[in-house]
């Protein structure tokens, strides 16, 4: 919740309900102005690079560029939750993969970042495709949008992919950082 702003804020007011971007950006760098802020050349962290990141109250620098919009419905435990795991996936499957309603997309990893790459490609209309070894994992995945899970433990994962997207994927997103 916006509790003050700066002579230099113009897009929030007192009483705004938002979250911080985990990385922010100067907003000045060549990253930042090619609209890559989580690269930028002089970024800041909230708790890591300054004080904040449990912190009842927290100045942000360059809050126009990084703070987030938060819907007036959702409670703060779940604003809590979306943090980095989200960001990244969001940046990965609509930044990165520019995935939209039709495609397919292969999410191999369900971790924080894997779970929630499989709700926003099915929130933007995709045909998620889940690949992990946990069957629970692989339940979880379906629950959350999943239309196809893949064990990897049993499967020719490249094959099956294949089979169920008729062709192959349009994005495939590592959430794992090693090898199945």
């Amino acid at each position: 919740m916006v509790e003050a702003v700066g002579k230099d804020v113009t897009n929030w007011k007192v009483g705004d309900k938002v979250t911080v971007s985990f990385i922010c950006g100067c907003g000045s760098c060549s990253e930042c102005h090619a609209g890559h802020q989580q690269v930028c050349l002089h970024q800041e962290q909230p708790g890591f690079t300054h004080w904040g990141s449990f912190a009842e109250y927290v100045a942000l620098h360059q809050a126009d560029l990084n703070l987030v919009a938060l819907p007036e419905s959702m409670e703060f435990a779940t604003a809590a939750s979306l943090g980095c795991r989200f960001a990244t996936s969001f940046r990965a499957v609509i930044g990165q993969g520019r995935v939209s309603a039709g495609h397919w997309v292969a999410v191999h990893g369900y971790g924080g970042v894997g779970l929630s790459a499989v709700m926003i490609a099915a929130a933007a209309g995709a045909n998620v495709i889940g690949v992990d070894l946990d069957p629970a994992k692989l339940d979880l995945a379906r629950e959350l949008g999943a239309v196809a899970v893949i064990d990897g433990r049993e499967a020719d994962v490249p094959a099956a992919i294949r089979d169920t997207a008729r062709g192959g994927a349009h994005v495939s997103l590592d959430a794992l950082g090693h090898r199945l």
